[in-house]
């Protein structure tokens, strides 16, 4: 089965609304990490708190607070529509899948060529 340039993205774009609403609906907080731990890290961070990473012990690589800083300054325009953590979530899958965007994008590329888009390249011996 060929999928153009099209179907890939519609593809992409279908999974990504599938695998955020899951995590917004689903009881067993599939994204808990999320709104319980990034979210308050974020929120100390950028009101003066502590600060995980600098003055806070944690687990993750100093630059793994960038994206949840980002996150939390993308959520500040939908707090009265959703709420602190369905803000904060929301902001984190439309992140998330922008970033994941980028990088499909350069696997898929902007050319036609059939070859980005086939498993295993263009199925020509070397």
């Amino acid at each position: 089965m060929k999928l153009g340039a099209v179907g890939l993205w519609a593809a992409f774009l279908a999974v990504h609304v599938l695998i955020a609403w899951q995590g917004w609906i689903y009881p067993s907080q599939p994204m808990g990490d999320v709104v319980l731990v990034y979210e308050p890290w974020s929120a100390a961070a950028l009101s003066g708190g502590s600060i995980v990473g600098i003055n806070e012990t944690w687990v993750y690589p100093q630059l793994a607070l960038l994206p949840m800083l980002l996150a939390k300054v993308l959520s500040w325009p939908l707090l009265a529509l959703a709420g602190t953590s369905g803000a904060y979530l929301i902001a984190w899958a439309v992140l998330v899948t922008a970033l994941d965007a980028v990088a499909f994008g350069v696997l898929v590329g902007r050319s036609g060529s059939a070859s980005r888009r086939q498993p295993g390249g263009s199925g020509r011996p070397p």
